[in-house]
């Protein structure tokens, strides 16, 4: 797979907007979430309304309309990802948040195996197996351990999973996924605008010690601009890719920003092997990735290594985590 346009503006896309959200939750702490997300789900409204009466977008309103009560589930299920995944990230350093992401495709390959009465392989099983695996030695390896911040990613995860399972499994709504999209920023608004006031973050909110900088509210701005962008490049490239190879990019594009956080890290006085790890992707019919991990030679050098190719397996990853990674 050869990286072209939307698919370079894809990556820049993911790694900006989690960087800026990242500047946002940690460094200045602005630790309001149904605050920070009624906002992005706000202008993602806002900006998809726009596209779709100017013809940018095809969105049908009949369909809307119709899936209006149905999709209420869905659009919970999305309130509640990107809360949690709010709550991890202002705690859990980038590449830590990504790589306990990646647990959700076990619900998701679960999930639907058990709905469609589908058998699944033991090497299948294995390769999925690896990923709550990672997510314990990662949690029990980790110094700087934040209980709070590992409960989060896995609700995130949970939520993530669930979403993806419902909405495969829900395909006679016959909703486009920007329309899907478009209800989940509805309802989310409506939603996390009851939440902030039930939980007092309008109150904290105003006394945030950074509300009238330019910083914070430039980067508020960036950050909401940034993941409707995101979502409308996300639905522009799999348009042009299949299943499999749009996991191989959002692989691909996560190791990418772990690499990029961690090449900036400006501490990283203490390692931790999170892996040396030879990497055979297998194809799953309903998934998409399967892992196959060979623990092997954890005596590694202190440094980051490069991807390099592999004549017994696709890829041939080696990564190093720092145990003290600065945002």
């Amino acid at each position: 797979m050869w990286f072209k346009g939307p698919e370079l503006g894809f990556c820049f896309l993911f790694i900006a907007s989690c960087f800026t959200n990242k500047y946002v939750l940690s460094q200045l702490k602005f630790t309001y979430p149904t605050i920070f997300q009624g906002w992005q789900t706000l202008v993602g409204s806002l900006l998809l309304l726009t596209a779709w009466k100017l013809g940018r977008v095809e969105i049908r309103k009949n369909a809307l309309w119709s899936a209006k009560v149905s999709w209420i589930p869905g659009a919970l299920l999305f309130v509640g990802n990107i809360y949690a995944g709010s709550r991890a990230l202002s705690k859990l350093p980038i590449p830590f948040f990504l790589l306990l992401q990646n647990t959700s495709e076990v619900i998701v390959t679960t999930c639907l195996k058990i709905a469609r009465k589908e058998k699944l392989s033991w090497l299948k099983f294995l390769g999925m197996f690896m990923f709550p695996l990672s997510a314990v030695i990662l949690a029990y390896n980790d110094s700087q351990f934040d209980p709070g911040g590992y409960i989060w990613a896995m609700i995130h995860s949970l939520c993530v999973g669930i979403y993806k399972v419902f909405q495969k499994l829900t395909k006679s709504y016959s909703l486009t996924e920007l329309e899907e999209q478009f209800l989940n920023y509805l309802y989310s608004v409506l939603t996390l605008i009851l939440l902030a006031q039930l939980s007092g973050d309008v109150y904290g909110a105003l006394e945030f010690p950074f509300l009238n900088a330019y910083r914070f509210r430039s980067s508020c701005c960036a950050s909401a601009i940034l993941g409707v962008s995101l979502k409308l490049a996300s639905v522009n490239v799999k348009s042009n890719l299949s299943s499999e190879q749009y996991g191989t990019l959002r692989l691909v594009t996560k190791y990418a920003t772990i690499l990029h956080k961690l090449r900036k890290a400006k501490k990283m006085s203490s390692y931790c092997v999170v892996g040396r790890v030879p990497v055979s992707l297998k194809l799953l019919h309903s998934s998409g990735l399967a892992w196959k991990r060979n623990m092997s030679g954890m005596n590694a050098p202190q440094e980051i290594r490069h991807v390099q190719k592999d004549p017994h397996t696709n890829f041939h990853i080696e990564i190093i985590l720092s145990r003290y990674i600065t945002v």
